[in-house]
């Protein structure tokens, strides 16, 4: 999932997972965990998807020419709610 530069801080990334997670509920197996990756030096993208309650599980990195980009994996456990003044408090 994505929103091109020019219109993020719309809220439609936040508006599109909301819709996601709607369209999974009462779903035949639909996954309890959702994940990510994330480039690290993506801060905006990092405080993003922390706010909506997803959690740091891992960093990886791999050569690509020059750089070595580390890449963030993130987890988001749909059965857990967490209060939107602890998801800031983690975050600050």
């Amino acid at each position: 999932m994505g929103v091109h530069r020019e219109y993020q801080h719309h809220t439609y990334g936040e508006e599109m997972h909301v819709w996601l997670l709607k369209a999974m509920v009462g779903l035949l197996g639909a996954p309890r965990f959702l994940y990510l990756q994330c480039w690290a030096e993506n801060e905006d993208a990092l405080r993003f998807w922390t706010r909506l309650g997803y959690k740091e599980y891992e960093r990886t990195s791999s050569r690509y020419g020059e750089r070595t980009p580390e890449l963030v994996w993130m987890l988001l456990d749909r059965f857990v709610i967490t209060p939107p003044e602890a998801a800031a408090q983690s975050n600050p």
